[in-house]
C-alpha cells in the first residue's frame, strides 16, 4: 500500500496484491482522512506514505 499526497492537496492510496492476487491493483483517491483510513482497511502486509522532504516512502502512521 502507497500514499501519496500531490502537490494540488489531493490524496491517493494504492494497493498491489500479493502471492494469489499479484495481479490486482486498486486506486483510491479522496481527502487524507479518507485515503488513510481506506489504507488502514484493507489487508496491506506494508503501508507506506511518500515523505516529500525524504523524497523516499517511510512507514505509514496510523491515525
Amino acid at each position: 500500500m502507497f500514499v501519496t499526497r500531490f502537490r494540488d492537496g489531493s490524496w491517493s492510496a494504492i494497493w498491489q496484491g500479493e502471492g494469489a492476487e499479484a495481479a490486482s491493483h486498486v486506486d483510491f483517491d479522496g481527502t487524507r482522512d479518507v485515503v488513510v483510513a481506506w489504507a488502514w482497511a484493507q489487508p496491506a502486509a506494508t503501508r507506506r506514505r511518500f515523505d516529500d522532504e525524504r523524497n523516499q516512502y517511510v512507514p505509514l502512521e496510523p491515525e
